[in-house]
């Protein structure tokens, strides 16, 4: 794998999801085998702050599907090729919540019980050495509300506005213009793309855009791809957190 050179760079961009972090699975899925998981939540979970929440049928069949479904009908009505959901929006839809509540809670519980992330390997030791070595650091990534929650106190090695989660934007990677508004952010820094690595494991969503705009993409690789590294139009590739901005 090639070597992760910082001279020049300024800044680090990180993907999350496959990247920093890892979770079951991936978007938003009908999967029967976890609706006891989501309805006990929804039925007697924090979240409620002890007020009555009736559930509505299409949820009480199945929480899962009746989400997938509600998914399904957000994208099929927008005019974005990338588009994005916000689940507390969704979700308090769905249970048709007043407008005071803030569902936010709700998908904490929820994604912790049905589909719980946990931090890669050397994940959290190298983020806080590319902090310690004063690069600037930032979040670009496909995530909801509650990815905010889990990042906890690792949150304070990132810049508050080179942090780009998709459900605030109502679009998602590989959308060009998440990555375009990172480098206008970094940009307003007086950083520019080429000053900056991308780093991803994805080579659609995260490696081929990020260098489209500029930025020095670094391809996290747990599992070898065929193919040339060019191939992926990658700056360099990294298989084991250990080894990012190791001194040797």
């Amino acid at each position: 794998m090639a070597k992760i050179d910082v001279h020049g760079i300024r800044a680090v961009v990180f993907d999350l999801y496959g990247t920093l972090i890892e979770a079951r699975f991936g978007g938003v899925r009908y999967d029967p085998d976890s609706d006891p998981i989501l309805m006990d939540v929804l039925t007697s979970g924090q979240w409620k702050e002890g007020i009555e929440v009736p559930i509505p049928e299409m949820v009480l069949k199945s929480p899962s599907r009746a989400l997938e479904r509600a998914v399904c009908e957000h994208h099929a009505s927008s005019q974005h090729p990338y588009p994005e959901v916000d689940l507390r929006k969704l979700w308090s839809q769905l249970l048709e919540l007043p407008g005071r509540f803030d569902a936010g809670p709700l998908v904490v519980e929820l994604h912790g019980g049905w589909n719980p992330a946990s931090w890669l390997p050397g994940a959290r030791e190298a983020i806080r050495r590319a902090h310690g070595a004063r690069l600037l650091l930032g979040i670009l990534s496909n995530a909801q509300w509650d990815t905010r929650q889990f990042l906890g106190e690792m949150r304070g090695c990132f810049e508050p506005d080179l942090m780009m989660f998709s459900f605030e934007h109502g679009i998602a990677k590989p959308s060009p213009e998440l990555f375009h508004g990172m480098k206008a952010r970094l940009a307003d820094r007086g950083i520019a793309a080429g000053q900056t690595y991308f780093v991803g494991n994805d080579p659609l969503q995260d490696i081929r855009p990020a260098a489209e705009v500029g930025f020095k993409p670094v391809h996290f690789m747990r599992r070898k791809l065929e193919g040339p590294a060019d191939e992926f139009h990658s700056a360099a590739s990294l298989g084991d957190w250990a080894d990012f901005l190791a001194v040797s």
